[in-house]
């Protein structure tokens, strides 16, 4: 009996000692639990909080005096630039565009502001250039840097001979070798040339066995050739189409007649063959009337259904 006193005793006292023990930790862990969350709410607010502009933080100082918010404008964007002639001129085309114009501009070598300006009208012209020229070798240089086609415009024998003038003549009274020697030279002049057109010619394209020596010569070469058809006697085109050699024949000439007016109705000619044949070659010169009537004419040349393309996309 004595000793069960004892043994409450003991229960009592255990019991007593942990309950305090159990209150202190609870109340540790509530505070823990506030003071994280606290700091995790201050965080997230100091990290959305800018400072004032001007006001240096306290990580760095100011590099320039606190100047006023300037107001929001509008970002301007830059216009898109324009593509190289390379990319746009090779595709000038209205939407379901069917028919395929090609327009050679004849006689280049003598003027250099003509020819610039042509370049600025992004038209996919096709420059024939004359040998032995003040300007031949800019043009040429010119024109392949730019990527348009660029042709030999070589001169042959006109029916009238008071009309052979400068140098670099196909005549029907060479030898072979000397119409090919001169040929060569003629071809050296304009370097990077892709095809050849005659410059005349009305007497030298009769001449089937001329024809065919310089036809011959320009195929061994990898060029082509576009009749410019200076009298309805040539036999040009059809010598080059037996030989296998790329080519094709001029359909319209857009300034004989040296008026604005006159190749205005020249260009509509073109437009209208070309969309009867489903492609036309023009061939024009770097003259002020005719410059002007090709700027004014640009909106119709850009018309649904037609194309305007280098003469090297119309030979076969």
């Amino acid at each position: 009996m004595a000793k069960r006193p004892a043994s409450k005793r003991k229960t009592k006292k255990k019991w007593k000692i942990r309950r305090p023990k159990i209150k202190r930790w609870h109340t540790i862990s509530v505070l823990l639990v506030l003071i994280l969350f606290s700091a995790a709410i201050l965080l997230y607010l100091q990290k959305d909080k800018k400072p004032p502009a001007g006001v240096a933080t306290k990580e760095e100082e100011p590099l320039l005096p606190p100047v006023e918010p300037k107001k929001e404008t509008p970002v301007k964007v830059p216009p898109a630039e324009k593509p190289s002639p390379s990319k746009e001129r090779t595709k000038m085309k209205g939407k379901g565009a069917s028919a395929k114009i090609a327009i050679v501009i004849d006689d280049l070598g003598n003027n250099k502001e003509a020819f610039n300006k042509l370049l600025k009208m992004e038209i996919p012209f096709s420059f024939s250039v004359l040998p032995h020229q003040e300007y031949t070798r800019y043009i040429s240089k010119e024109a392949k840097k730019k990527k348009y086609d660029l042709l030999l415009h070589l001169p042959m024998e006109p029916e009238n001979s008071e009309n052979i003038y400068g140098e670099g003549f196909i005549l029907s009274s060479m030898t072979p070798n000397e119409m090919l020697k001169e040929f060569e030279n003629d071809l050296k002049s304009v370097p990077g040339a892709i095809g050849v057109n005659n410059h005349m010619g009305s007497f030298l394209t009769q001449d089937r066995k001329a024809m065919a020596i310089i036809l011959g010569e320009i195929k061994r070469k990898k060029l082509f050739f576009v009749d410019s058809r200076t009298t309805s006697k040539t036999v040009a085109y059809d010598v080059a189409k037996k030989l296998g050699l790329k080519t094709a024949e001029r359909n319209v000439f857009l300034d004989d007649i040296e008026d604005e007016e006159e190749v205005i109705k020249q260009i509509e000619l073109l437009i209208n063959t070309a969309k009867k044949n489903g492609r036309a070659i023009a061939i024009g010169h770097p003259r002020p009337e005719t410059i002007a009537a090709l700027e004014k004419m640009l909106p119709a040349l850009r018309t649904d259904g037609i194309e305007i393309v280098p003469v090297s996309k119309l030979v076969n």
